[in-house]
């Protein structure tokens, strides 16, 4: 039985001074500041239980919930003639809550062939409650529960020096949520032409994804999969809807994708004084969407390269080295997944 408390406290506090001059039709300057002070408090508890029943059956269930509270003041000010007012537009107040409670059961057990079953599910609750007071009242509301399953099978191969080798067959369903900041309204001034917001309304993404693998002590060597992920959401750009000479940088759920990946790697297995492995992964990734009501189609591949290295040094001490480089890859709208 393992239980485990955490609590964290981020206090930000930014400054800015701008200042805009025209030349045409009319010589004018135009200067301004403003201050944003945000406070985070997060709170987390997590309780896991492991045992065994029918002598075969190995049973880990457990409990976490987590609690974050995050505010945001923004005050600007706008000086014209040596008088300095309170700026309306971009003076903002924002505060959120959020509280997700999951209960989780897994259980394992061998079957025939040597064959190892894994599967639980997750029953996941996501309370977030954002209230923008300043300018206007922009506050949403999201209360809903999910449930993610997931299963895999595994048998052991062959051994190659004395290393076992296993494949696995899986599936889960995964969700990515989008953080308090892109979520918050408070519009940050960039220049006269362009602002940065949050999108209350942003939807959380989920991903279902199925995989193959060969591992050798859970270390992938060869891997193919499919991931299927809806509600995508992706930094974008608009027009602002009262000046249309103002860019607007936010945030936005885009649609939906199928990527299709296969990864190679070789090299030393860890475990000895000096490992290393080197692979490369391809994705395949097809795009279905609406971009300003538009519609957003295409596919595209990409290449991955990655190596990493490690080297003991002395018992507590080691050495280690990575590095990737990426071809044809996408950011942003459907970062690949492929972990």
């Amino acid at each position: 039985w393992d239980t485990k408390f955490s609590y964290s406290y981020n206090n930000n506090s930014s400054k800015q001074d701008y200042n805009n001059t025209y030349l045409t039709p009319i010589q004018l300057i135009m200067m301004g500041d403003g201050e944003n002070k945000q406070q985070r408090h997060f709170l987390q508890l997590q309780t896991d239980v492991n045992f065994q029943i029918f002598k075969t059956v190995k049973v880990e269930t457990g409990v976490k919930s987590s609690y974050q509270y995050y505010q945001s003041n923004a005050d600007y000010y706008a000086t014209a003639n040596g008088i300095r007012t309170l700026d309306s537009s971009r003076t903002n107040a924002f505060n959120y809550k959020e509280n997700i409670n999951a209960i989780y059961l897994q259980a394992s057990k061998t079957l025939g062939w040597n064959i190892l079953l894994k599967t639980g599910v997750r029953l996941e609750q996501t309370y977030m409650n954002g209230n923008q007071t300043i300018p206007t009242d922009t506050s949403f509301l999201i209360n809903r529960v999910d449930l993610f399953p997931y299963v895999y099978l595994s048998r052991p191969l062959f051994s190659i020096m004395g290393v076992e080798l296993k494949t696995y067959l899986i599936y889960r369903k995964t969700i990515s949520r989008p953080d308090y900041q892109s979520l918050n309204p408070y519009r940050k001034y960039i220049d006269e032409f362009q602002i940065e917001t949050g999108n209350p309304n942003l939807r959380p993404q989920f991903t279902d994804n199925i995989e193959m693998n060969v591992s050798v002590d859970d270390f992938p060597l060869f891997a193919i999969g499919q991931n299927y992920t809806k509600d995508i959401f992706s930094s974008v750009t608009y027009k602002d809807k009262v000046h249309d000479y103002i860019s607007v940088r936010t945030y936005d759920n885009l649609g939906k994708r199928k990527e299709t990946y296969i990864r190679g790697m070789v090299g030393i297995p860890p475990g000895g004084k000096y490992f290393f492995g080197i692979g490369t992964q391809y994705n395949l990734n097809e795009y279905e969407g609406v971009y300003e009501n538009q519609p957003l189609t295409f596919s595209r591949g990409s290449w991955q390269f990655f190596t990493f290295h490690s080297l003991r040094l002395l018992k507590e001490t080691k050495l280690t080295l990575s590095g990737f480089m990426m071809v044809n890859e996408v950011f942003n709208f459907g970062i690949s997944a492929a972990a």
